[in-house]
């Protein structure tokens, strides 16, 4: 399960959270279950507002599969009443390893400032 962050965009670097939770299913092909391929699945997903307002989140990807997987990671930050920033990124992570992914969002400085809620994601693309 991972925990999906609600936060309030802080100027100054204070954040308040609210948190709740969001299951996220690990899907494999048929294909890769049957041979043992690569097994990846987000596990934690965390976030802060850096001092210049934007968001960085960052994410653990854990392949629990006997071979090297690779696959697109997603991340998203959905600005309450405001737009959705969305970012993609190639990863590899090894077989029986886990790896951690950082993504900085520019969050346009109009949203930052108003003090706007987000909704922080990340999901692997099927």
């Amino acid at each position: 399960m991972v925990d999906r962050e609600r936060r309030e965009l802080v100027r100054n670097g204070i954040v308040t959270l609210s948190l709740g939770s969001v299951a996220v299913a690990g899907c494999s092909d048929a294909v890769d279950e049957a041979t043992g391929g690569p097994d990846l699945e987000v596990t934690d997903i965390s976030s802060e507002t850096t001092t210049f307002g934007n968001v960085r989140l960052g994410i653990r990807v854990v392949n629990n599969g006997n071979e090297a997987g690779t696959n697109t990671l997603v991340g998203q930050v959905d600005i309450q009443g405001g737009d959705t920033y969305t970012q993609r990124q190639s990863i590899t992570v090894n077989a029986d390893s886990g790896n951690d992914f950082t993504m900085e969002f520019d969050i346009d400085i109009s949203e930052s400032l108003s003090g706007s809620r987000y909704t922080a994601d990340a999901f692997l693309e099927e």
